[in-house]
């Protein structure tokens, strides 16, 4: 009797411990699951019109941000900001100040809706530099030209506001060092000769 008894209490040991690590399983199973059934968004920057200018009204381009949904469920609300950042031909230095994402979260509650393998165009202001923010960043007569995009979005009835920040490097296109940087004073760069390329670093994703 003790020997069916002993092996009772080590089959019922035995079962929970299984029982355990299979409901352990299954949960982190859901979780991964869950995990995978979200939207996430990348960032890229389009320009068809006008290109880059520099005068005396400050610095002027139609950049604009477009969201590409490369999860697997709709990003609801989805609205961006897009901040240039200057810096002087000695100083390359990116700063990381040049915006902050989490300044979307008061967004209001309207925003663009983007389906999984879907890319649009996302509302925000429009990226300028007045005369005086121009100025205040040249230390010389060239400046070099960092865009950084913003995007807040939520994929679920009471998610919480997830971001996606890319940084990009406004150049022409010829791959000369002078090209890299613009004229302070004045200077204008057609839509055709601008290129937008994403800077090394500077991509976050939440």
């Amino acid at each position: 009797m003790f020997w069916v008894a002993l092996a009772g209490v080590v089959a019922v040991f035995a079962y929970t411990v299984v029982s355990a690590w299979q409901a352990e399983l299954s949960r982190r199973t859901l979780e991964l699951a869950l995990s995978q059934q979200r939207a996430w968004l990348r960032i890229t920057l389009a320009h068809e019109r006008r290109g880059l200018t520099i005068d005396e009204s400050g610095l002027d381009t139609d950049l604009e941000v477009q969201a590409t949904n490369v999860g697997t469920v709709p990003a609801y609300g989805v609205i961006a900001g897009l901040a240039i950042q200057g810096f002087p031909e000695k100083g390359l230095a990116l700063k990381p100040e040049a915006m902050s994402c989490s300044s979307l979260d008061t967004r209001p509650t309207f925003g663009t809706t983007v389906f999984p393998g879907e890319t649009v165009p996302v509302l925000g202001p429009p990226p300028s530099l007045t005369r005086k923010q121009v100025d205040e960043i040249g230390r010389g007569r060239t400046i070099g030209l960092f865009a950084v995009a913003c995007i807040a979005y939520e994929y679920g009835a009471g998610d919480r506001v997830h971001h996606t920040q890319s940084t990009f490097r406004l150049a022409r296109k010829h791959p000369t060092l002078a090209n890299l940087f613009f004229n302070l004073t004045k200077d204008s760069v057609s839509n055709d000769e601008l290129n937008v390329s994403r800077a090394t670093a500077g991509d976050r994703a939440d």
